[in-house]
């Protein structure tokens, strides 16, 4: 979590992300949009993010009532280590860290 300042690891998730979804995040953290409220959960293999659930906190109001809820985005694992269970596994820690300080979650 949080390495949004760590190149390498940054650099692997934005080629995770590519390999998996044909997609670049390296303009949006250039432009300064990798902020506090992106945070990445990955599991990491040396220099290597093999698998990512990303968290984004976000407020509403819900029936005049200010509720928080997560955005989950960037599910993703690498090909080469899927069925392996860790995006299972990162899932259920973003649901610890989160409980009781969320009022729900979706993607």
């Amino acid at each position: 979590m949080g390495y949004r300042q760590n190149d390498a690891l940054r650099q692997s998730l934005n080629a995770l992300t590519e390999a998996v979804f044909g997609l670049s995040f390296e303009g949006w953290y250039r432009a300064g949009y990798w902020g506090e409220g992106y945070i990445p959960y990955s599991v990491v293999e040396g220099e290597r993010v093999v698998a990512n659930v990303s968290v984004s906190p976000m407020e509403f109001w819900v029936r005049g009532q200010r509720r928080r809820y997560l955005q989950l985005g960037t599910v993703e694992t690498h090909p080469a280590c899927r069925g392996q269970g860790l995006s299972a596994r990162l899932l259920r820690r973003v649901l610890a860290d989160w409980k009781g300080r969320c009022d729900g979650l979706f993607l």
